[in-house]
């Protein structure tokens, strides 16, 4: 079949309809009745209600096919129709949603072949706006290539060179996206036999890996005998190491929407081949991330499920997905069920005690209550009463080897020798109480301590790696120099490629600072959290031009790139490192730093600061 791109789409009367009652809606969902196309589109309406748009995504989810094409059109139309898609707020949001519906469908989008010729223009539209042109493009990514026609129309358009997004000014932000979709098209899905698709699960194409894990989630009813061969080659694909450097914006996925996060690199293949062995082989250990990943979806149903699984299993990779989820999950019924699950995480639990004041006041009583009960079954000395002493927050310089006339490798060997002496005692001790470095920084030259008095040595925790569960996070050397890190895990805590070897909540890593290059207080910083889930650091206008000499320092290339920044010290412990990449003004009242520290004990005492 060729796919006749379409030159006008006709409007609908979606966006003009009259709110119905939630009753109305809710009796939508009930299973023995049919929908009709009046209900799905009272149901698109009603997206634009933020008390009702949750209960609308879903009952529009579970109608499958019947609401694909409506939301294409919704998606593709509504920024011209009517005054409330056109207007850019509530536009954006309701679009935003609809853009869920649509990613949360996959594969099945290719059964609305008017669905898909709506979508497929929008990219190389000039004149639509540039969230429709995103969303369309992240659609077409998991959609496009489970139909032929599509798939070679597509391919046909972007091999000839003719149209490109860039043309427009409006779509730089999709162009990234735009690249994507040539990587997604690599070959027809919905033609590939099941052999193909594992050459692809198999390979190192990491596009054509996860259209293939989709199209193999996709076929899942079908696979016969061949499901338990399929499963042994997703559980392998799951169980590789990732390489180096390549990192996900974690925040992203584990804190908002997952579909926000879903971007081209070698991680973003991970969740899938982990969601096609959740929906495979749900009770796989190495299906770990697509339960964790579903924590996020839309179905209710299956976020409950998930729960279900991750609270079965009760380890800390599972934990590091649940607590921030309490914060996000629109069912009472589900954040209550993860609160009372909390108890039975065992040692990694009480650490996130302090995570959990974060939440209070939730706004729904009951929530609140169930968030102390369980702060006082994981930490009975809790004191939820008494104000606490405010944190110490200062920026430091993370060194710059070649910058300064400074011998990193004999400052980390004598940190070494000192870390290993006594069969390691000093990394036991540190795992303990990270601020005992102060003994190493008290030693002179002549008794092992540091040769050159501006140096210094932070530490900081390094977690799970919640994109690699059984591993821990990676180290900062791979923003940094590696040079001027030192892992001080004791023996049996860490792998020699960052295997967790036991249950402990977090590892200690050293980063080497120099304090002759910035050392800013408490008294030149402003920090204030804006949100639950972010902190956001932004340096006094008098500073700027110190700020700018250190900056000018710190992008000093070496090996092509730069290689310093700037790290967040709370109460002496580094809680978060920003490489100084942006330019601001003279006149700009604030220099931010964007920095976004890890959630551990130190970050979460920033919660005490106010601006």
């Amino acid at each position: 079949m060729t796919l006749r791109f379409r030159d006008r789409v006709r409007p609908r009367a979606v966006h003009h309809l009259r709110a119905a009652s939630t009753a109305a809606l809710l009796a939508l969902a009930v299973p023995a009745q049919s929908p009709t196309a009046s209900d799905v589109e009272t149901a698109i309406a009603r997206l634009f209600d933020d008390a009702e748009a949750r209960d609308a995504q879903v009952f529009l989810l579970r109608q499958g096919t019947v609401a694909i094409e409506p939301l294409c059109e919704a998606l593709a139309t509504g920024w011209r129709n009517g005054p409330d898609l056109a207007s850019q707020q509530r536009g954006e949001t309701a679009r935003a949603r609809v853009t869920e519906v649509l990613l949360a469908l996959g594969p099945t989008i290719a059964s609305s072949v008017d669905g898909l010729q709506l979508l497929a223009e929008l990219p190389f539209d000039p004149y639509v706006p540039d969230d429709v042109a995103v969303s369309a493009t992240w659609i077409l990514c998991r959609a496009a290539a489970f139909h032929t026609g599509t798939w070679r129309a597509l391919r046909d358009r972007i091999d000839s060179g003719a149209e490109s997004p860039t043309r427009n000014w409006a779509h730089k932000a999709a162009f990234a996206h735009f690249a994507d979709l040539q990587m997604y098209l690599e070959f027809d899905a919905a033609a590939a036999t099941v052999d193909e698709l594992l050459d692809h699960v198999r390979g190192d194409h990491v596009y054509a890996r996860a259209t293939a894990c989709r199209a193999l989630r996709h076929r899942a009813d079908s696979l016969g005998d061949r499901r338990r061969e399929v499963v042994e080659v997703l559980r392998t694909v799951a169980l590789r190491e990732v390489p180096r450097g390549a990192r996900l914006d974690w925040k992203l996925t584990r804190w908002r929407q997952t579909w926000r996060a879903d971007r081209a690199n070698v991680l973003a293949d991970r969740t899938e081949v982990a969601l096609a062995l959740a929906a495979l082989a749900p009770d796989d250990p190495a299906a770990l991330l697509g339960h964790c990943q579903n924590l996020y979806h839309i179905d209710p149903d299956l976020r409950r499920e998930a729960l279900e699984r991750l609270t079965r299993l009760g380890n800390g990779d599972a934990l590091e997905w649940l607590i921030p989820r309490i914060t996000y999950e629109p069912e009472r019924d589900l954040r209550l069920a993860v609160l009372r699950a909390l108890p039975r995480f065992g040692s990694s639990a009480p650490w996130h005690a302090e995570r959990l004041v974060q939440l209070l006041p939730h706004g729904d009583p009951e929530t609140d209550r169930a968030v102390r009960t369980a702060l006082h079954a994981l930490r009975p000395d809790i004191d939820l009463e008494s104000p606490a002493t405010p944190p110490r927050v200062g920026l430091v310089a993370t060194h710059v080897a070649g910058v300064d006339p400074i011998d990193e490798d004999a400052e980390r060997a004598r940190l070494l020798r000192w870390l290993d002496a006594d069969d390691g005692a000093e990394r036991r001790a540190l795992q303990r109480d990270p601020l005992r470095i102060a003994r190493f920084l008290e030693l002179g030259p002549e008794d092992g301590g540091r040769l050159a008095p501006t140096t210094s040595w932070c530490p900081r925790r390094i977690g799970p790696d919640v994109w690699r569960p059984g591993f821990w996070d990676p180290s900062w050397s791979e923003h940094l120099v590696e040079s001027t890190t030192v892992s001080a895990a004791p023996e049996g805590a860490c792998g020699p490629q960052r295997e967790r070897l036991d249950d402990r909540p977090w590892i200690i890593e050293l980063v080497l600072v120099d304090r002759g290059l910035a050392d800013y207080g408490r008294k030149d910083l402003a920090v204030f959290r804006p949100e639950r889930d972010a902190i956001r650091i932004e340096v006094a206008a008098r500073l700027l031009p110190a700020l700018n000499e250190a900056r000018a320092i710190l992008q000093r290339p070496i090996g092509g790139s730069p290689r310093g920044g700037l790290a967040l010290v709370v109460d002496g412990v580094a809680v978060g490192v920003h490489q100084i990449d942006t330019d601001h003004g003279a006149d700009n009242p604030n220099c931010g730093l964007g920095i976004d520290p890890a959630a551990w004990p130190e970050t979460w005492r920033l919660r005490d600061l106010r601006r």
